[in-house]
């Protein structure tokens, strides 16, 4: 939460998506900090909380990596260090290496060096390629594949 107060002192402001559990303790934070933010746990709305969104910081798992890449927003990633197999890390690394994307892992976080690679990505220019990222009809080509005689 270190980091909420540095994002409000360099005027970026913060969608916040969190467990139900640390929904209070959330809100709590950001109001006793002065910082105003739209704080959520669980939303069937999440299209339109990711419109307003230029930039994510996220853990990577993989339907988050398909929601931030089908929407085009650049993010920089930490992958949730206990999750099977380490398989966030792995999520965010295949986009980290194609350059469309910013990974950290959590026992590494520099709040100062975070915001500057924000200020520093060209979020229109990733956001183009990550939209062209994605490829049209790939579950249709998965069940086509699996149904496959040989």
């Amino acid at each position: 939460m270190n980091m909420a107060l540095e994002l409000k002192k360099n005027d970026i402001s913060i969608i916040h998506q969190t467990g139900k559990k640390e929904l209070e303790t959330v809100k709590n934070f950001y109001e006793a900090n002065g910082i105003e933010t739209d704080v959520f746990d669980f939303t069937n709305a999440i299209a339109h909380k990711l419109e307003k969104a230029d930039f994510a910081i996220s853990r990577s798992g993989a339907s988050t990596l398909w929601e931030l890449c089908a929407t085009g927003i650049p993010s920089l990633f930490i992958p949730y260090p206990h999750a099977a197999a380490n398989h966030q890390f792995f999520n965010a690394l295949a986009l980290v290496e194609k350059g469309l994307a910013m990974m950290e892992k959590q026992g590494d976080i520099d709040i100062n060096k975070i915001i500057d690679k924000i200020k520093q990505v060209n979020l229109k220019e990733v956001s183009k390629n990550l939209a062209q990222s994605i490829q049209n009809g790939g579950a249709k080509e998965i069940v086509d594949y699996m149904l496959k005689k040989d």
